[in-house]
């Protein structure tokens, strides 16, 4: 579930980044590997073209989204999912609403918990998580403010990045609110 998320997430960023003027030779899902192109197809199609694009993502170049995909790519395992399951899957991720940053937030959480799960299963992988106490934690002691500059060296799932947001979201919100009341 959290691969088939990451892959459409990842492919509605190149697009978006594309139609900012970003660079269209940096993308790493292009044509039939973006997720609007393949996640339409059904059955035997669908599950030919999956085998084949775990190979692709495998191939990648390790850096970047790269490095990313290509773990994905060693880990899809379908062939332990029925074909009517793995297209109610694909089918649930591509409803998924990722149009605000609200909808993307609420995603980032549910795939985080699935990451962290995952990790859990497999004892050590090599990754780690802050646990979101510790990270609201560290949020409040470093109290970011506008126009200062944040930074993760050990970026993850980026939770630590996404509360300093809020964090300052909320100070915005507050100034606005005050600003408001005084005039």
């Amino acid at each position: 579930l959290a691969a088939f998320i990451l892959l459409r997430w990842v492919s509605i960023y190149e697009s978006e980044l594309e139609s900012l003027g970003g660079q269209h030779k940096s993308r790493f899902l292009q044509g039939e590997f973006n997720w609007k192109s393949w996640s339409q197809l059904r059955g035997n199609e669908r599950w030919d073209f999956l085998q084949q694009f775990g190979l692709f993502l495998d191939s990648l170049p390790e850096t970047g989204w790269g490095t990313c995909l290509r773990v994905i790519g060693r880990h899809i395992e379908i062939e332990a999912l029925p074909e009517k399951t793995l297209d109610s899957l694909i089918d649930w991720v591509d409803k998924v609403p990722l149009k605000t940053l609200e909808d993307r937030q609420i995603l980032g959480e549910v795939f985080t918990r699935i990451i962290q799960e995952f990790i859990k299963e497999q004892k050590y992988s090599g990754e780690f998580f802050t646990p979101s106490s510790i990270v609201e934690l560290m949020v409040e002691l470093a109290s970011p403010k506008p126009g200062e500059w944040i930074y993760d060296p050990c970026f993850g799932t980026g939770g630590l990045l996404v509360a300093s947001a809020d964090k300052l979201r909320q100070q915005i919100q507050e100034t606005w609110s005050e600003s408001q009341k005084k005039r």
